[in-house]
């Protein structure tokens, strides 16, 4: 699909969403999570070459302003959408299947960050990961030290539990950060893939180049990651327990992006209003019992194929009106 010249507003487009993060960050800091999706729909729109060219000249005008801002790191940090951006126009544009463009998504959105902090830590000198420990730690110690004393209003007991809990979140850091940076870079392909994907279907008047959302499915030998990993994590000690706890947080982001993909189906089969199906995503989504079971959702997918029964149940009942 190609789109008629338009000058350089597209690149003053991109320009103004690759600033406005910088330049309003109380207001628009979440539209970095967005603008791979961004870049993805300039280059399906305007093809590679005229859509690269409009990137190019916003994006230099979006760098001179962050040198004004003094904001040179973070948009620095910001190009880590473009290759994600790319990647997955090029998935769009080989009609490559959903997991096939996340997972080369996420290499590289994996790769940018990478390249990025290296970058980051080559010119300040300094080592980010270990700036990232000590920041947490930090903010966990004054956690600790405004719910541990009587004035916090918590009983003992409570007082007692909150402390636990963050000395084994202080001491489980370097494990953790890792876990939470896999999470964070799927979620952010995730949630560039949805938007990409709407947006371009909506241009076209149906379904995106990826199909529905509530088709979207993984590949079914990969429900053996999540057992492994967490066989893994019970039984294995240091290193092996490390990697299959950051291989348990990714499987369970993955499949609770396809439980949210079967529950869309059960919202469809029940015909449930627009808004009971928004406040029920947002719900499931928000709270970390919901990620859970949409998790157990999509894992039991693969072998109870509840989308096939409700196609099938819907069938029959169709056919039973006739």
């Amino acid at each position: 699909m190609q789109m008629p010249q338009q000058g350089f507003k597209p690149a003053l487009l991109l320009g103004g969403l690759f600033v406005l993060p910088l330049a309003v960050p109380a207001m628009f800091a979440w539209l970095d999570v967005l603008l791979a999706a961004v870049v993805c729909c300039t280059l399906v729109l305007l093809g590679w070459r005229p859509g690269l060219r409009q990137l190019g000249f916003g994006l230099g005008g979006a760098a001179l302003i962050a040198l004004v801002l003094q904001q040179l790191e973070l948009f620095l940090f910001s190009l880590s959408a473009c290759p994600l951006g790319m990647v997955l126009a090029k998935g769009i544009e080989q009609q490559e299947s959903v997991a096939k463009s996340g997972a080369r998504g996420l290499v590289a959105l994996g790769l940018a960050w990478l390249f990025f902090w290296f970058l980051f830590a080559q010119w300040t000198q300094t080592n980010p990961y270990q700036g990232m420990l000590e920041s947490l730690d930090k903010g966990l110690a004054a956690t600790l030290a405004l719910y541990s004393g009587e004035e916090s209003g918590l009983s003992a007991e409570t007082r007692e539990q909150v402390e636990t809990l963050i000395a084994v979140l202080r001491a489980r850091l370097p494990q953790l950060l890792p876990a939470l940076w896999l999470g964070m870079a799927t979620i952010t392909v995730w949630v560039n893939m949805v938007l990409a994907n709407w947006f371009l279907g909506r241009l076209r008047s149906g379904a995106g180049p990826w199909g529905l959302y509530r088709s979207w499915r993984l590949p079914e030998q990969l429900v053996w990651l999540p057992i492994a990993a967490a066989v893994l994590l019970l039984f294995g000690m240091g290193p092996i327990q490390s990697v299959s706890l950051w291989l348990l947080v990714f499987t369970t982001l993955l499949y609770s992006f396809q439980g949210l993909a079967v529950s869309l189906c059960f919202f469809e089969h029940w015909r449930l209003p627009v808004f009971v199906r928004v406040l029920a995503v947002f719900f499931l989504t928000i709270q970390g019992y919901g990620l859970m079971l949409l998790a157990i959702l999509g894992v039991s997918d693969v072998w109870l194929n509840w989308r096939n029964r409700l196609k099938n149940r819907a069938t029959g009942d169709t056919d039973s009106e006739k």
